[in-house]
Formats: structure tokens, C-alpha cells, sequence
């Protein structure tokens, strides 16, 4: 497994894939936020599989913004929950003042 895994990191190293991977997730705006957490799941398993080997990989992400580009998804989420739940709770209160 660790030589496959070896290899993995080599290739992806080379061709610049995490880079590639974060850049494509940030640019594609037909994604829905379901879809980007799926692709963040994937990346972090990936990287933890790899991790075993070397680290090289997880440099590579933090080279190419992915931690930044994590938080800011996460925080865009959060808002948008907030703002759901807000207006949901304000539409119960006004149907309870009918």
C-alpha cells in the first residue's frame, strides 16, 4: 500500500494536482454546497492517506489556499444556515401573531 500511495504523492506532486484540485473547486460556481463538502471529504481522506507516507501533499494544500478557502466555505455556510434559520423563526413568530 505505501508504495502505492508513494507513487500517488510523486504524480500528484509533479503535476501540481492539489493545486489544481482547490483552484477548480473555487471556480466552478455550479457546484452546490453539498457537492463542494463531497469534494472536501475526498481531498481529506486523500491527504490523509498520503500523510502516512509523507507530508509533502498536505504542504502542497496549504500552498494552494485550500485551509483559507476551507474556512471561508465553512463561514459562508454558517451565515447561510443563520439566515435560514432567522427567517424561519421569524415567519413562525408572525403566523403566531395572526
Amino acid at each position: 500500500m505505501h508504495v502505492y500511495v508513494s507513487v500517488c504523492v510523486s504524480v500528484c506532486v509533479g503535476k501540481g494536482c492539489i493545486a489544481l484540485c482547490i483552484e477548480n473547486m473555487q471556480r466552478v460556481q455550479e457546484l452546490s454546497p453539498i457537492e463542494l463538502v463531497e469534494m472536501f471529504v475526498t481531498v481529506f481522506c486523500f491527504l490523509k492517506d498520503s500523510s502516512e507516507v509523507s507530508q509533502v501533499l498536505l504542504d502542497d494544500f496549504r500552498a494552494a489556499n485550500g485551509y483559507i478557502f476551507l474556512t471561508e466555505f465553512l463561514l459562508k455556510f454558517v451565515h447561510r444556515l443563520i439566515s435560514t434559520l432567522c427567517s424561519l423563526y421569524l415567519s413562525y413568530m408572525k403566523s403566531l401573531s395572526s
